[in-house]
């Protein structure tokens, strides 16, 4: 199961390889001013020919597409770096959209080769940050609450993970297991519910939640009360959306501590489809593996 980390980081050499792809097929003109005219206009000696084929149109769009997703999520893992490095990823972010957009400038070369060069370098350039921010991992499983209805038994979840791992609860789905208990129209179900909620409450006899207890001596069990800031989110979310707000809650867990490798366990089609579109890794609740 690929982390976060894993395919943000397989995902820019994909770039790189169709941005190769792309540039191959551009050429480059010079501007050569005339020198028996008494007019000198200044102005960069070499541009890009953008006058492209309709193929190399599709796959323009297609390549600042798919820079521009992968961006956001970069930008989710970076927005707290010290300003020398935000310095530099600004600069190699510009320089790689301006060569997707075939603009040309000062610093445009006279062959395509040399400036997929320059392209590479700046693409490179992130990868080593991204890589600086997320050196480790730490596992971490988020389930939702139908995962919980169908599995609570936390030392179940050592089949996702056979090693040391930590459960983390989040606030949407302890308010979900909440209404549940009360609005429930079936006793038998809030009846269950209850005993989750209560097996829950239970662990505070061991220690804060908020810290994190320990169980089955591997699994440490870990209760979050902060919501998720929508304001630093993927742009497709929405805050009224309780699977939309697990996922935030998740990408905002991984912007705070990059070195996690983090997992949702839902059996939600609906929310894995989600977490692929934000490149989440999720497993199905152990009792459905």
């Amino acid at each position: 199961m690929k982390s976060y980390f894993q395919q943000l980081s397989e995902e820019l050499d994909e770039i790189k390889t169709v941005f190769r792809s792309f540039l191959e097929g551009v050429t480059i003109k010079r501007f050569m001013n005339d020198p028996y005219s008494n007019v000198f206009i200044l102005i960069h000696e070499f541009f890009y020919n953008t006058d492209i084929t309709n193929d190399q149109k599709k796959k323009q769009i297609e390549l600042l597409q798919k820079y521009t997703q992968w961006e956001e999520h970069f930008d989710l893992l970076t927005r707290n770096l010290p300003k020398e490095i935000t310095k530099e990823i600004d600069t190699c972010k510009k320089t790689i959209k301006e060569l997707i957009e075939l603009k040309s400038g000062w610093g445009t070369k006279a062959t395509i080769e040399e400036n997929i060069v320059i392209n590479e370098q700046s693409i490179n350039k992130l990868q080593s940050i991204l890589s600086l921010v997320t050196k480790e991992e730490n596992i971490v499983l988020v389930p939702d609450t139908n995962a919980l209805i169908i599995d609570s038994d936390f030392g179940d979840y050592k089949k996702i993970e056979k090693g040391t791992f930590t459960i983390l609860l989040n606030p949407t789905v302890l308010s979900e297991l909440d209404k549940l208990k009360i609005n429930h129209r079936d006793e038998g179900f809030r009846t269950k519910i209850d005993s989750i909620i209560r097996k829950i409450k239970g662990l505070r006899s061991q220690g804060s939640l908020l810290n994190g207890v320990i169980v089955n001596q591997t699994i440490t069990i870990r209760m979050s009360a902060k919501e998720p800031d929508f304001a630093h989110t993927l742009s497709w979310l929405y805050q009224n959306n309780n699977d939309d707000r697990i996922i935030a809650f998740t990408l905002e867990c991984l912007r705070n501590n990059p070195a996690q490798k983090i997992i949702l366990v839902t059996a939600d089609i609906n929310l894995q489809n989600k977490a692929e579109m934000a490149k989440l890794p999720y497993s199905e609740p152990p009792s459905k593996l």
